[in-house]
């Protein structure tokens, strides 16, 4: 049988929109991998960057603690400043375990991510807010947009070859027929067939006169046309509330990225300087001094805690816009 023209150009077009569908959603899990892979990335460099000032906070409390240990011993200090200074140096301590854990923890899953079976670390031994530049949203160029366009697409397709059922199909069939000389099975003399051979064809066209199933198809195909269409709307609004609550952390946590990085780390780092001068002059206890320098450093924490906040949000945003 041979197919019209327009049947096998339903059909075709129907598979390479379907192809075009299985393109989309290989483009799909690029980005989402992508995004995964910087996410894992960006936090493990955060957490080393709080390991690194845990660290320096750890010094800092041990010979805190020492010291009350000493001046409690010398009756120079209540029991309840070396249990404090205990105390501080033990959740200092559990802090580290956990952010070791982690960073271990985000080393793994780039491990993992990359498809590799070597444990890889991070390149970046700074934490750096990432570039960005705020462009508005456009849903139909992402690529769950693209690929909601696709299978909107493969679905108009399908209902437009459910209703090429409805056309009439041509047929065409060759009979040939050769005789052998030297073979006779039925012991028949055709020498009056005048050599037997002969060919022959039939033309026919098939109108259908039951259209039962065909609009049951076409019914189906076109329910499927509006599920996809409804789908890429509910996907679409999801995605817009998504980067403006992204945007609105971003904003925020640019905004607190830029105090830290103009004033809260000078400040921190004045604070510091002023307290060591004056523990060295004998103006203030080694209990004013050491709150002075934990108090810097929490303010080294807060900064880097911004730009793990702002470093998120972008990746989320780029996510989102399929910028990987």
């Amino acid at each position: 049988s041979i197919e019209f023209p327009t049947v096998y150009a339903a059909r075709r077009s129907r598979l390479k929109a379907e192809t075009a569908v299985e393109e989309g959603r290989q483009r799909v899990t690029e980005q989402q991998l992508r995004a995964d892979i910087a996410t894992a990335y960006c936090s493990a460099v955060y957490q080393q960057e709080r390991l690194r000032i845990m660290q320096r906070q750890l010094a800092l409390l041990e010979r805190y603690a020492a010291t009350a240990e000493a001046r409690h011993k010398a009756g120079e200090a209540r029991h309840t400043e070396r249990l404090s200074a205990r105390r501080q140096l033990e959740e200092l301590r559990l802090d580290i375990i956990s952010a070791q854990n982690e960073y271990d923890a985000q080393c793994l899953a780039l491990t993992s991510l990359t498809g590799t079976t070597e444990r890889i670390t991070p390149a970046d031994t700074i934490l750096a807010p990432l570039s960005y530049t705020p462009t508005a949203f456009a849903y139909a160029s992402t690529a769950d947009g693209e690929l909601a366009a696709r299978d909107i697409n493969a679905a108009n397709k399908a209902v437009q070859e459910a209703k090429n059922a409805f056309a009439p199909t041509l047929s065409l069939s060759l009979r040939q027929q050769m005789v052998i000389t030297g073979w006779d099975p039925y012991h028949e003399n055709r020498q009056r067939y005048q050599g037997g051979n002969f060919m022959g064809f039939e033309v026919g066209i098939g109108i259908p006169l039951f259209f039962g199933a065909t609009k049951a198809r076409v019914k189906a195909a076109r329910k499927e046309q509006e599920v996809a269409t409804l789908l890429m709307q509910q996907q679409e609004r999801e995605q817009r509330t998504e980067f403006n609550m992204a945007t609105n952390q971003y904003n925020t946590a640019a905004q607190r990225m830029t105090y830290y990085e103009k004033e809260g780390i000078k400040d921190a780092t004045t604070t510091a300087q002023l307290a060591t001068t004056e523990y060295n002059n004998g103006d203030i206890s080694y209990t004013e001094y050491n709150a002075a320098m934990q108090e810097a450093l929490n303010t080294q924490m807060k900064r880097a805690a911004a730009i793990n906040d702002f470093n998120k949000a972008v990746i989320t945003l780029r996510r989102l816009k399929s910028e990987f």
